[in-house]
């Protein structure tokens, strides 16, 4: 039989569990990787989706479009950021190409200078504020600390706090990062009550490198998974390349890792990696389609119970509203550029 997520003993305790699966989004897919890292013998199958690895890099990476704007002293306006987003969609050929992409193109913001927006015309401080905030977190000294989002991806939202940052509504020239960077920067420094409205680079830096002294045991990112492989376990990784909060960059990054530690051949047997063009935050309601719960599953359990390993999963996208399909296709794993 198949248990999924944390096992209900009193219902099983009279049948012999022959399987175990674990499945977790978000927050719940770096807890998965987690138990693969950590407890590499509690389950059989486990499949993370848009795991939250890299936990205190990409949390903190959120204060990062905040600290280029004061270190630049400009305010790039969400009207303006907007005007980029759809610049990089028409230069990849509009929207609906744009969210099918298996790679996003790089774009140079600079290509809008002279562009009349609602509220202006975009300058080369506009450019250049939104350039700086899609090449992502560096130090001063220009080393990089962490992946930005790609051009094209809108990781920001006005008033509602969803992505990587926001526009408050309560004010009218600053931006904010995702709540729970608050929460964390707060650990980082110890103050409570910490604002950090004028945060620059160096600050940043400063967060980053105390941050992963602090909480280097919460990142989730170990690729040895060499026990969990020797128990026969097998790995399904998952993630949205239009994901607003989350990069699917850092999950990348991961699975690289774990092929630059294991091997290739090693990593093929036992894990998988699907990057899903236009998914958002692994729920199918994006701007493309998504794996669902059921199809992941059924191939999780498959890999793991009959040795068919997934080398293609059924995708869907799905009305937010009304919960009807609206796209159907097929995504293959993901393989590293030679």
């Amino acid at each position: 039989m198949t248990l999924f997520g944390k096992a209900v003993t009193e219902l099983l305790h009279d049948r012999k569990i022959e399987y175990s699966y674990l499945n977790g989004g978000s927050g719940g897919g770096r807890q998965s990787l987690m138990e693969a890292q950590n407890d590499p013998e509690d389950y059989d199958g486990v499949w993370a989706s848009c795991p939250a690895i890299n936990w205190h890099p990409f949390i903190t990476a959120g204060f990062w479009a905040e600290a280029v704007m004061n270190e630049e002293k400009h305010f790039l306006s969400a009207a303006k950021n907007q005007h980029f987003v759809d610049a990089a969609h028409e230069a990849a050929g509009g929207s609906a190409e744009f969210y099918h992409l298996n790679w996003i193109p790089d774009f140079d913001a600079e290509s809008c200078i002279g562009d009349r927006v609602k509220g202006g015309v975009i300058t080369k401080k506009d450019a250049r504020v939104m350039n700086e905030i899609w090449h992502g977190p560096h130090r001063e000294n220009g080393e990089r600390l962490w992946s930005g989002f790609p051009p094209g991806v809108k990781n920001w939202q006005r008033i509602i706090p969803i992505g990587t940052y926001y526009y408050p509504l309560s004010l009218q020239k600053k931006v904010k990062p995702f709540i729970l960077g608050i929460y964390h920067a707060r650990w980082i420094t110890g103050n409570p009550k910490e604002r950090f409205d004028d945060i620059n680079v160096r600050y940043l830096e400063e967060l980053f490198d105390r941050g992963s002294e602090k909480f280097r045991d919460c990142f989730g990112d170990d690729p040895d998974l060499t026990a969990f492989a020797a128990h026969g376990g097998k790995l399904m990784i998952d993630h949205g390349l239009d994901d607003p909060l989350i990069p699917a960059g850092g999950t990348i990054d991961y699975y690289n890792k774990v092929v630059s530690f294991l091997g290739q051949e090693k990593a093929n047997s036992f894990i998988r990696l699907y990057v899903t063009p236009g998914d958002s935050h692994g729920n199918c309601r994006g701007n493309g389609p998504g794996i669902t719960e059921c199809d992941g599953m059924k191939a999780l359990m498959d890999w793991v119970e009959k040795g068919t390993a997934p080398e293609a999963i059924r995708k869907v996208r799905v009305d937010p509203k009304t919960g009807e399909t609206l796209e159907t296709g097929t995504q293959m794993p993901y393989r590293p550029a030679r």
